[in-house]
């Protein structure tokens, strides 16, 4: 997923994974596949995510993580590659659509508390704060806020979004469809000012209560049409 152009809300895209390996004697592997459809049922694209982590998933601290995009026949379409050396949820990124020649995302963080954000050749520094989130921390701060979010409790948070070169705060809460008996809460993400939020879309992803598993996603992609319209997907994961 990503959060691309106005409407705010791209895809998940880089934000989950799952299955345990050790990759070295200090690194945790998890990889997983997923499956993106659009809302008439077509298949659109593949995502296949590599995590590392210096433990065991889920509440180790995970240090990178790369995703690529992979056309239905398989030809690979685009990539991203993230970096956890700051804070979480913050982490250093790039995101490469070779398809369209869309390049973006965030070089994290300067001693002097500030980062440097691109977008198709533009960019701005900004003062960061601790709490910000951004590409794939969104699914890093979904997992560790999981338990409240159950509970009913919103979180709020500023994500930090290449297209437009700012933050923009966002409110993360319990989804309709939530049901804690079978261990599944869907997390929902959506603009907190209520005006924009008529016009911009929400992610729904559906959480596992106890592998802490991203189940599925529902949302726009951070893969655009051939077009270059923002398109909506349903995403369905799966771990070896």
């Amino acid at each position: 997923m990503s959060i691309a152009k106005l409407p705010f809300i791209t895809s998940l895209g880089g934000l989950l994974g799952l299955s345990l390996g050790i990759q070295s004697a200090w690194a945790f592997r998890e990889t997983y596949e997923g499956t993106a459809k659009d809302l008439e049922g077509r298949v659109v694209y593949l995502e296949k995510h590599d995590v590392l982590y210096d433990g065991p998933p889920p509440h180790s601290r995970v240090l990178s993580a790369k995703t690529q995009y992979l056309n239905p026949d398989g030809s690979l379409r685009a990539q991203l590659t993230s970096e956890f050396k700051g804070p979480s949820f913050l982490p250093s990124y790039s995101f490469q659509d070779s398809k369209l020649g869309i390049s973006e995302g965030v070089r994290c963080c300067y001693p002097d508390s500030t980062l440097e954000v691109y977008h198709q050749g533009k960019t701005k520094l900004l003062r960061f704060e601790p709490e910000w989130v951004s590409g794939q921390g969104f699914h890093y701060f979904s997992r560790a806020s999981l338990d409240p979010i159950a509970a009913g409790e919103n979180r709020l948070l500023q994500f930090l979004i290449p297209s437009r070169l700012d933050t923009f705060q966002f409110q993360v809460r319990k989804g309709e469809g939530t049901d804690l008996s079978k261990k599944r809460v869907k997390v929902v993400l959506e603009v907190k000012n209520w005006i924009l939020r008529m016009f911009a879309p929400s992610i729904t992803a559906t959480y596992d209560t106890e592998t802490r598993r991203l189940l599925s996603y529902l949302g726009p992609s951070n893969l655009q049409t051939d077009a270059g319209d923002v398109q909506t997907v349903t995403i369905e994961y799966r771990y070896p």
